[in-house]
């Protein structure tokens, strides 16, 4: 036993008489150890040390050993109930008395015999006491060996991550990672890095750390970090594996970054009018109507007044709103015009009574003739451009008599 390295101490008890006479002894094999943690902070003052009886003696010539635990009835505290070196009591103890009131262990000896049914002396019998040997608690739901209403409260109250039962993922009993006052074994995120517990288990097992927010240290905690096994990268835009840094090619739409003027957009590469505005979402391409380039003309950032598609800033408009009047008996005649098109217009009459009035509109755009009679000309005019869009434009015309520069025919009802 001595040569054993694990222990420190072989001690002898021994027992006489009045007179000095040996009655009995007993041996006990000694090792020292560590204080037990039983929560982040503090301990339970008690320690992985024991002292194991590894044989005793008895002068008195009787060596009955009723309950078979290798101690003979003349020096066992428990002389029905085993609680020896051969068959330890329910904590594992020989010889136990865990409240130091002299009677042994339950368990060891019942009801009819001398057992202390109460070892930590908390008037909680242990039979229903969840701490047996902790008088300020009496509850352990989890029965881990930290009680839930004592002076020291159970992270995980129903889960497992005592001194008595440890976490199975854990060295120590009440860990708590994050310092959220929830233990990692009842805890579903324990690093608090935003990512499950699961999912770093899971596919992200074997790279991201359960038990690290940052595993690459780069300053972007695991669950927002892009590229979490890189501190050079913590943006990957296209979601390939490669971070935006080493990545030609960001938003993975065939566009090296270097000729594409939205890498970060697979939707859009080209900006031909420079208005910050893709071509392709770009309601003028050719005309600039964006945000860093706007419409001349004052309109807002890609207007679409008329819903066609096509912005204001580019879509065609006939610019002539009115025209002067007529006089009957003489030639008149106008141009109108439009913009933004696409050359060359053509100009039609889609209402109206112009035709009816001798005047004419060609399809150049030019309305001319003679009028003959004094009355209102009222119609609407239509342009079309190369491209096939149109515009349209009401307009009229007020027709005088000869002589009379103050009469005018009345106007349309």
């Amino acid at each position: 036993i001595l040569n054993d390295p694990h222990l420190d101490n072989l001690i002898m008890k021994i027992s006489t008489d009045g007179s000095g006479g040996v009655v009995s002894g007993t041996a006990y094999a000694v090792r020292e150890g560590n204080r037990i943690q039983a929560w982040p902070g503090g301990d339970r003052g008690q320690n992985d040390e024991f002292a194991a009886t590894v044989w005793s003696f008895s002068m008195s010539g009787d060596q009955t050993d009723t309950d078979g635990d290798g101690l003979a009835n003349a020096v066992d505290n428990c002389d029905i109930g085993a609680n020896g070196p051969l068959i330890p009591d329910t904590y594992g103890t020989s010889q136990g008395d865990f409240d130091g009131d002299g009677l042994p262990n339950p368990n060891s000896c019942n009801a009819l015999d001398d057992g202390d049914l109460d070892d930590d002396n908390d008037l909680v019998l242990d039979v229903a006491d969840g701490c047996p040997i902790d008088p300020t608690g009496s509850a352990d739901a989890d029965a881990d060996g930290v009680c839930t209403d004592s002076s020291v409260v159970d992270n995980c109250p129903n889960t497992p991550n005592g001194p008595a039962i440890m976490d199975p993922d854990d060295e120590f009993s009440q860990i708590d990672t994050d310092g959220d006052g929830m233990g990692d074994a009842c805890d579903s995120d324990d690093d608090n890095d935003g990512l499950p517990d699961s999912v770093e288990l899971g596919i992200y097992q074997g790279s991201t750390e359960r038990l690290k927010a940052d595993t690459d240290n780069d300053g972007v905690i695991d669950s927002v970090d892009e590229v979490p096994l890189d501190p050079s990268e913590t943006v990957d835009t296209d979601s390939d594996g490669i971070g935006n840094n080493a990545d030609d090619d960001d938003d993975n739409d065939g566009v090296l970054d270097i000729n594409d003027v939205f890498p970060l957009d697979p939707t859009e590469w080209d900006d031909t009018d420079s208005d910050g505005v893709g071509d392709n979402g770009d309601n003028c391409p050719t005309t600039p109507n964006g945000p860093l380039n706007p419409d001349p003309e004052g309109n807002p950032d890609q207007q679409d007044s008329n819903s066609d598609g096509v912005g204001d800033a580019c879509d065609l408009l006939v610019t002539t709103t009115s025209l002067p009047s007529a006089r009957a008996g003489k030639n008149y005649s106008q141009q109108l015009t439009a913009v933004r098109g696409t050359p060359p217009y053509t100009w039609t009459v889609t209402q109206g009574n112009l035709l009816q009035s001798d005047l004419s509109l060609s399809s150049n755009g030019l309305i001319s003739g003679e009028v003959f009679s004094s009355f209102w000309i009222v119609f609407t005019v239509q342009v079309m451009d190369s491209t096939g869009d149109t515009a349209t434009q009401a307009l009229s015309i007020s027709v005088t008599l000869p002589n009379c520069m103050s009469c005018h025919s009345p106007p349309p009802r």
